[in-house]
């Protein structure tokens, strides 16, 4: 918020000055050429050091929330992310050895950081869901990271992600789901995902097939 309304003064300062200008030194009967002006060096100086110092200062700030962003965390669960066309898939990476898959849907345990390891296949790509964190973009040849972090209040919540970068043509189709569970839930969740599909899985699996 403090960069946002330093934003907001500065754009309002611009604006503010080219009105003025535009109107004190508008061509009028009489003032067809106004005096000509060859530069004043105090006042280069300053509109050159003053947006300086302001993003030295910004930039302190934002360095330091880029590593945060960057950054793993102890005990983290670990979810490898990999941008397909064009459907998402994750790895669950680190629970005993015991690896999970899934597509366009995502479980996380409220209260626990999610470590991403995002990667791509085919193009560029970008992973977003707007409720938990921001943007990375999803690299071929590349690894990038981030991560989130699900507030207890936010259990039972469904939030929704997309593709923010154009990746072909059913880029618009690459949305996805975050089910944010309760710790004890999402244990449960992940167990049934390891113990397979039963015959009631199956029967309703043809049926939707069919339907």
């Amino acid at each position: 918020m403090p960069f946002v309304v330093w934003r907001v003064l500065v754009g309002l300062g611009v604006i503010f000055a080219t009105v003025y200008f535009a109107v004190k030194y508008r061509e009028r009967p009489g003032n067809e050429n106004p005096r000509q002006v060859h530069g004043n060096t105090k006042l280069e100086i300053t509109w050159t050091i003053l947006p300086a110092l302001i993003m030295l200062v910004m930039a302190v700030f934002t360095i330091d929330l880029i590593w945060n962003q960057a950054g793993t965390h102890k005990g983290a669960l670990n979810v490898t992310v990999t941008g397909k066309q064009w459907w998402w898939e994750f790895d669950y990476t680190n629970n005993a050895g015991k690896r999970v898959f899934t597509a366009n849907e995502l479980h996380i345990p409220a209260g626990r950081y999610i470590d991403f390891s995002l990667r791509s296949d085919n193009v560029i790509h970008s992973f977003w869901i707007p409720n938990l964190n921001g943007k990375k973009d999803v690299m071929p040849g590349h690894l990038n990271t981030m991560w989130v972090k699900a507030d207890d209040a936010d259990v039972g919540k469904v939030y929704y992600g997309q593709c923010v970068e154009y990746c072909g043509l059913s880029h618009a189709d690459m949305r996805l789901k975050v089910f944010v569970d309760s710790p004890a839930d999402f244990q449960k969740w992940y167990q049934s995902q390891l113990s397979g599909w039963t015959k009631a899985d199956f029967t309703t699996f043809n049926k939707w097939n069919t339907t």
